[in-house]
């Protein structure tokens, strides 16, 4: 039982470094948005003075789009990255931490693309349905 408790006690504390770690991952879209804010507001500036057809506004609308997308993508691949650093990380540190309570359990550490490949194709339940 008092194995139990002390791995209770270590994942509830490493559970603190997944909150911080996983508030860094999403604090990390800043400069993402900052970079599409300028680039949005360059892009409309060079619309100012001027009338706004049908041919210009079809335009600015695709540019803007493509500032975007492209900004979204630079960061979905950025955190794809994290993403997978974050899993290994914790397979590894949950199999250590077994392993070094329980000396009698036998644990394996799996690579990183099985990781990734696991997450990526298991399904989030959201709600209900």
């Amino acid at each position: 039982m008092a194995l139990n408790s002390e791995l209770i006690a270590i994942e509830a504390q490493h559970n603190v470094y997944v909150q911080r770690l996983a508030a860094q991952y999403g604090n990390e879209i800043i400069p993402y948005t900052d970079a599409m804010t300028e680039q949005i507001n360059a892009r409309l500036n060079r619309e100012v003075g001027k009338n706004l057809t049908p041919n210009r506004r079809r335009n600015l609308l695709r540019d803007i789009n493509e500032i975007v997308n492209t900004q979204l993508r630079g960061w979905t691949s950025d955190l794809r990255a994290n993403n997978g650093d974050s899993g290994k990380y914790e397979a590894d540190f949950q199999s250590k931490t077994v392993a070094s309570l329980y000396t009698t359990a036998e644990t394996v550490t799996i690579p990183k693309r099985q990781v990734v490949s696991e997450a990526n194709s298991t399904l989030i339940k959201v709600g209900d349905d």
